[in-house]
């Protein structure tokens, strides 16, 4: 029993990070909720919902897959917050108040935006509220989506809340600040999170102490640390399990934004649990001796 307890806070231990922080930023106050306006509204501040109506999210079908799913976060967020879920449209209908996610040469942006500034920037964004309208322009897609969870963070929603159980508080009416926020290339391009044995924490464990190694992690979990990952500005992924790893699970971390590499003997697209297990060894024709000081073909 002590022996997996022990291996169990080891796995929570070794979710490391591979490299930390993106660009300096100025956090001598709270980050969370702080683009709201919560007295009278002043010039340049935007109503973004009021009770049961409010704005529309609008991105273009071309977009990337991943800026396609920052907008339907953004839509839940809204939902918590006010308790209205914004319509997603490809193009603005005129009639509300639209929250405009576009990279850089997709679409018209206002001349506000500092183009010359964002043009092959690596992950650079900026925010910018105009007279009816909220602008999330990327130099690139993955500067977008980091435009929306950056969004979302100022209008309350905690990038942790999977695992904090953060509940923001409802506002029947939400408006944001006049805003006009630029952030440039972060200073560590690869960021990413090395979530070692996560096959431990859902299984059973075996007789020799090691959790059972077949069948699968659900799949709900990769999603619910791929989402977090992107909400805390990750945008690398670097899995290791011994059980048996989908496919699905590698396309879901790429068409929401994230690289995925990995790490151990993996790199080497090998998989010395599966040699005899899997029959991979005989499958290979790699004969019986799996010591490579001996056999080092």
């Amino acid at each position: 029993m002590n022996n997996r307890i022990l291996i169990v806070v080891l796995c929570l231990l070794s979710v490391g990070i591979l490299s930390v922080g993106a660009a300096a930023r100025d956090w001598s106050e709270a980050v969370r909720g702080s683009w709201i306006q919560d007295g009278a509204l002043r010039a340049g501040d935007i109503v973004l919902t009021d009770r049961n109506a409010g704005c529309e999210i609008v991105v273009a079908e071309k977009e990337h897959s991943a800026v396609q799913q920052a907008a339907s976060f953004l839509a839940s967020d809204f939902e918590k917050i006010s308790g209205y879920k914004p319509p997603i449209i490809s193009t603005p209908s005129g009639q509300r108040v639209a929250i405009r996610l576009t990279t850089l040469g997709n679409d018209e942006i206002p001349r506000q935006v500092a183009q010359d500034k964002l043009r092959n920037q690596w992950e650079a964004y900026q925010i910018l509220t105009t007279q009816n309208a909220v602008w999330l322009v990327g130099a690139n897609f993955r500067g977008t989506l980091f435009a929306v969870y950056t969004l979302s963070e100022r209008l309350g929603i905690d990038p942790l809340y999977h695992w904090t159980g953060y509940t923001p508080d409802k506002r029947s009416k939400l408006a944001l600040k006049k805003t006009d926020y630029f952030i440039n290339s972060p200073t560590v391009k690869y960021r990413g999170m090395f979530h070692d044995d996560e096959d431990i924490l859902p299984r059973p464990f075996e007789d020799s102490g090691y959790p059972l190694r077949i069948g699968d992690v659900p799949t709900e979990w990769y999603e619910r640390y791929f989402e977090t990952a992107l909400r805390l500005g990750f945008n690398m992924v670097a899995p290791y399990t011994r059980a048996h790893r989908r496919f699905e699970v590698q396309k879901i971390a790429s068409e929401w934004g994230l690289f995925y590499t990995s790490h151990h003997y993996d790199i080497l697209l090998s998989n010395p649990f599966g040699i005899e297990r899997f029959g991979l060894g005989k499958a290979r024709n790699a004969g019986t001796t799996w010591d490579w000081l001996t056999n080092r073909e």
